[in-house]
């Protein structure tokens, strides 16, 4: 458990499927030349929200990723003091690496002073649940907590052989026949497809120096918070969940607002449909560069859910699929008409050339519990296990606003700034006349009058326009009526001509200077380029609203907040159980 920075110095790792290789063999300590080496530190992050990390020896030939150019030197005084110790034995070694914590602290660990549901630090083992052995030294490092036995509660992420077996063959006929490969992950929920979409991220980018990335689980997103689609290009490894890679900028997305498809599975299409024909026209635009997609899809896979993954798959025309299997739930698994659907063309269809039908691969979800009965499956409880789906979703929401930048150089060298909260944040200022076109509000029918009410502290996409797929600056001088409810758009933005630049909070609205504040980790040059706000039903967490620390004796001055109970029709939110299983489900 940790977060360090990782790098090897003679030999080759692997992490989470990634290979970084030194491109140096281990030398014989006979030829051993004391001189300062050059080796690419990588951020791995290990916390206890996730399976842990394991760090092994890879061969020095296997394919690796490409190494970014943000080097570090290492003295050659450090290696002959490394090597003196490890000459001491008589063991041979095939890979020898570097791990150090982060020059300066990246803030992460502060991020339970936001969310008070996170008390426990993310990264560290509490005096009880450690068995730390001061007397080591790699237990010197203040952030790095090695695990070298079974402890309870614990579980490492172990790369099932089926993962392995059928990543590789799906590498090798791409290869053999001279193509790329495009890929969809499905699978029920909680049965491990983010995990494995790292893990294929990963080594793709031992063979190909970018991968395409598309993300239609608006649930768990990977690159973004919650409520949002989106199409990345992946040029470094990913060696952390998803709140440690929110840096990285999408090159066209969508704010869906919601996390589950089911209230408007036609605007979800729409917007999955423009993501997938952008990374072709990228293709097209493009043809000496092969880019090979990775296509993440949502945990619903019954009813109208996996109608939408039909549809999608249909849509992207794959080359492989990877579909989870469940060795002890069968109601996870795909349905039995699956590889039909995905075979034959759809009803009705024109189609009369097809493209070869998709490879089909079936993972192990539970590598570790393959050969564990039910009870001991239902029994085994791990420190993940402790955090909720919303919780999930509040943490990496909170690492999104409170990162200190945006943008690939700050992925190598990640930084949070916990310390100052939102409230106490100078807000960006928008005048709604000049700099807005048009405030969608979606999933709800907000009159003109009461649009102020709706806004005020809630949580908006920043749309911009696109035009022939490339992004347009916003409006700067644009006058607008102000009793013009055509300003209010009770549609979705159509997906054609937007795109998201990021998120933002309504921190305040003066309408004495038609001002709308808005805090937003978006850079000033990508908000030249919004020209409009959506509003969708995802709701700001309490943490964003109030600094705990400071607002605890001041309850009645905070809007929007309030420590009584409300009654009546409309008081909380309807909440419909979906975890009830048929009696069918249950055997």
């Amino acid at each position: 458990m940790g977060q360090v920075l990782v790098a090897p110095v003679y030999g080759s790792i692997a992490v989470a499927g990634a290979v970084l290789s030194s491109g140096r063999a281990v030398p014989d300590r006979k030829k051993l030349k004391k001189e300062d080496l050059q080796v690419s530190f990588y951020p791995v992050f290990s916390p206890r929200t996730h399976s842990l990390l394991r760090i092994s020896s890879a061969p020095l030939d296997a394919p690796s990723v490409t190494l970014h150019e943000d080097n570090d030197e290492l003295d050659e005084y450090l290696i002959g003091a490394a090597f003196d110790d490890l000459f001491k034995s008589n063991e041979e070694f095939e890979s020898i690496i570097v791990i150090k914590d982060f020059v300066e602290d990246t803030g992460f660990e502060n991020i339970r002073e936001v969310i008070s549901s996170s008390k426990k630090s993310l990264v560290k083992f509490t005096k009880k649940e450690s068995n730390r052995d001061e007397s080591l030294a790699i237990n010197l490092l203040r952030s790095f907590h090695p695990i070298f036995s079974p402890t309870p509660g614990v579980k490492a992420l172990q790369v099932d052989s089926s993962w392995e077996a059928c990543t590789t063959l799906a590498l090798e006929n791409a290869a053999r026949q001279e193509r790329e490969l495009t890929s969809i992950v499905c699978g029920a929920k909680d049965t491990g497809k983010s995990s494995f979409s790292r893990y294929l991220i990963n080594r793709l980018l031992a063979r190909y120096k970018c991968v395409a990335y598309i993300e239609t689980d608006v649930g768990q997103s990977e690159f973004t918070p919650a409520g949002l689609l989106s199409l990345h290009f992946v040029t470094q490894p990913i060696l952390g969940p998803p709140y440690t890679h929110q840096q990285l900028e999408s090159e066209r997305s969508f704010f869906f607002g919601s996390t589950s498809p089911r209230h408007n599975p036609d605007y979800y299409l729409a917007c999955v449909y423009e993501l997938i024909n952008h990374w072709k026209q990228s293709q097209a635009n493009d043809n000496s560069t092969t880019i090979p997609l990775v296509v993440n899809t949502q945990g619903w896979v019954s009813g109208m859910g996996y109608n939408l993954l039909i549809d999608i798959i249909r849509k992207v025309m794959p080359t492989d699929i990877f579909a989870m299997h469940h060795p002890v739930f069968s109601y996870k698994n795909m349905p039995p008409v699956f590889q039909e659907d995905v075979i034959l063309p759809p009803p009705n269809s024109l189609d009369i050339i097809r493209k070869e039908p998709p490879s089909i691969h079936y993972l192990s979800s539970l590598s570790s519990l393959s050969s564990l009965s039910l009870q001991e499956v239902t029994a085994t409880t791990t420190l993940a296990d402790t955090f909720t789906a919303t919780q999930q979703r509040d943490i990496v929401l909170a690492s999104y606003f409170y990162q200190s930048n945006m943008g690939l150089e700050h992925y190598i060298r990640p930084n949070w700034d916990f310390k100052q909260h939102l409230t106490a944040r100078v807000p960006w200022v928008i005048d709604w006349r000049h700099n807005l076109k048009a405030i969608w509000v979606i999933y709800e029918e907000v009159k003109m009058n009461e649009l102020f009410y709706a806004l005020n502290g809630s949580l908006v996409g920043l749309i911009g326009d696109v035009v022939d797929y490339k992004s347009q600056p916003g409006p700067s001088s644009r006058k607008h009526d102000n009793d013009d409810d055509t300003f209010v758009n009770q549609l979705s933005p159509q997906p054609q001509s937007t795109t998201c630049h990021g998120l933002a909070i309504v921190r305040a609205i003066d309408p004495s200077r038609h001002a709308l504040l808005l805090l937003t980790p978006v850079s000033s040059s990508k908000l030249k380029n919004v020209s409009g706000l959506v509003k969708g039903e995802l709701q700001l967490p309490v943490w964003a609203l109030y600094n705990e620390d400071l607002d605890k004796k001041r309850w009645h001055k905070i809007p929007y907040i309030t420590q009584e109970s409300t009654e009546g029709a409309g008081a909380n939110t309807l909440r419909v159980r979906r975890n009830l299983l048929r009696r069918s489900q249950q055997q």
